[in-house]
């Protein structure tokens, strides 16, 4: 497996951390914010990038439960 340059590993971790901090499973989060838990996995191992929707939805998500979190936390290499 190819190793992930720094700044995809800091979107997947940050990710899996949101997750984590939520108590939410993979598949807990997939129907919240209308994905699947496979594209939470991907998203989480670096295998994908959040692409804009899913951002935004992700922030609503962490906004929803307490989070105070936009998207240049979740992909610094957005903007």
């Amino acid at each position: 497996m190819t190793k992930l340059n720094d700044k995809d590993q800091l979107i997947a971790d940050r990710i899996y951390s949101i997750r984590q901090h939520l108590g939410l499973s993979q598949t807990e989060m997939a129907m919240l914010i209308n994905v699947r838990y496979q594209y939470i996995s991907a998203m989480e191992t670096g295998k994908r990038k959040p692409g804009f929707k899913t951002l935004q939805k992700l922030v609503k998500l962490c906004t929803d439960h307490g989070l105070d979190v936009d998207s240049k936390y979740l992909r610094p290499d957005y903007y």
